[in-house]
């Protein structure tokens, strides 16, 4: 009570907005008083910092905040004092060097900018013409119509080539992928230049293809040209070619195809592919070794990465949960069956399933919604209204017959009364 009034007070003397900071998820509050000082405060309502004649641009380091006067930009420290002085066009906070910032000048030109222990420049006597942050000590950049990989934890720069300025909106938002420890990252320059990084500094490129996909470990790559794909290897030699119009890894081997009107799974080490479905799609399970398949009347079978048919195209859903083992949810005709993968059945009973976490579904029997476990098929809890999951930590709320509504903790098997009490719950 003693905060809340508090609030009211600083309501009553602030104009208030908040923000969420990339690099923190707690919210911050913004406040310009009338003597037009701008000051930030922390969800307790603690002062962190504030500037005269200044609006408080960002809150997300801890050390220093981009402010604006007029149009122009600058930034200060947490005393308040100016330490990038009010001069440029825009700057920007780096998303992964903390206290770094991209600062953009009125030439334009761009600078690199290091807050930590004092005001330094990197790279200070070549502005760049754009600079693009793609990781922790990884940036792309354009020097004088050329364009660079610039590593700052190794302190070298990499040329790669004739600055195309139509491609910096690709190399905005590299793919990253993660595989044995080590971090990849894709960088298309477009429109044929493609470039790949390893997290240990290793960079190499493949020239004269549109990359258009690569595997998990970034040993293969797809290039999809008019209705042929093309899968290439590192040297950007073609190992493979398939007939359709797009073509993905689904993991290191296996490659999801689709032409006009069906599509189909085949593999990068073999010449055999699976049926033609009207639809392929996600997996699920264990070790990504199950598909969804649709027929043109859109009834599911369950496939897997042999292309045999676990399952028959004859479903109206089908859901595939890993706990401890394999649970295979099929519903045909509102007709719920829970089987294990040795096709033991756990549960049956009519319905459509609403969901599901953990070893738990959610099923909706017309007026009722029972909470099921897969492993032995229990019915948990029974509500007269939506089984609705509060957390990912398993807490549901629901509704009993009377009218009594309450929180079943899944992991913990207790009952809580409901803190809300919205009559139009």
């Amino acid at each position: 009570m003693k905060r809340i009034s508090k609030l009211l007070i600083l309501f009553s003397w602030f104009n208030w907005y908040s923000t969420t900071g990339v690099s923190q998820s707690k919210c911050m509050n913004f406040a310009i008083d009338s003597n037009n000082v701008s000051q930030l405060y922390d969800p307790d309502g603690k002062l962190i910092v504030e500037a005269k004649d200044m609006l408080i641009q960002n809150c997300y380091g801890d050390e220093y905040f981009v402010v604006r006067q007029a149009n122009n930009y600058g930034i200060i420290d947490k005393t308040g004092k100016i330490v990038v002085p009010l001069i440029y066009l825009r700057i920007e906070e780096c998303r992964y060097n903390k206290n770094n910032f991209i600062i953009h000048d009125v030439i334009p030109k761009v600078y690199l900018v290091d807050l930590n222990g004092g005001v330094t420049y990197r790279f200070k006597d070549e502005p760049f013409e754009m600079l693009n942050e793609i990781d922790t000590n990884y940036f792309i950049c354009g020097i004088e119509k050329e364009c660079f990989f610039i590593d700052l934890k190794r302190n070298r720069r990499i040329p790669l080539g004739a600055l195309d300025y139509l491609a910096r909106f690709e190399l905005l938002h590299p793919n990253v992928e993660r595989f044995k420890g080590l971090t990849f990252y894709f960088l298309r320059l477009h429109p044929i230049k493609n470039f790949i990084l390893d997290s240990n500094g290793q960079f190499f490129h493949i020239n004269g293809y549109r990359i258009t996909n690569v595997n998990q470990s970034f040993t293969h790559f797809i290039s999809t040209v008019g209705d042929t794909a093309y899968v290439l290897n590192k040297k950007g030699e073609i190992i493979k070619k398939i007939n359709c119009i797009d073509a993905m890894f689904y993991s290191d081997t296996l490659i999801h195809c689709r032409t006009e009107k069906k599509e189909f799974l085949t593999s990068l080490n073999s010449q055999k592919k699976s049926k033609l479905y009207k639809d392929v799609s996600g997996f699920g399970g264990n070790n990504d070794s199950l598909y969804y398949c649709y027929n043109n009347y859109y009834k599911v079978g369950l496939m897997d990465n042999n292309y045999n048919l676990r399952y028959p195209l004859k479903y109206h859903s089908i859901e595939v949960i890993a706990y401890d083992s394999i649970y295979y949810v099929t519903c045909l005709k509102f007709k719920i069956t829970i089987r294990t993968i040795s096709g033991r059945i756990t549960y049956t009973g009519e319905g459509s399933v609403d969901g599901y976490i953990e070893n738990y579904i959610f099923v909706h029997t017309g007026e009722l919604y029972q909470l099921v476990n897969i492993c032995n098929g229990k019915v948990l809890l029974e509500s007269y209204n939506d089984l609705e999951l509060i957390d990912r930590c398993g807490k549901v709320r629901y509704k009993t017959k009377e009218g009594v509504r309450g929180v079943y903790d899944i992991k913990t098997k207790k009952f809580y009364p409901d803190i809300f009490t919205l009559d139009d719950y």
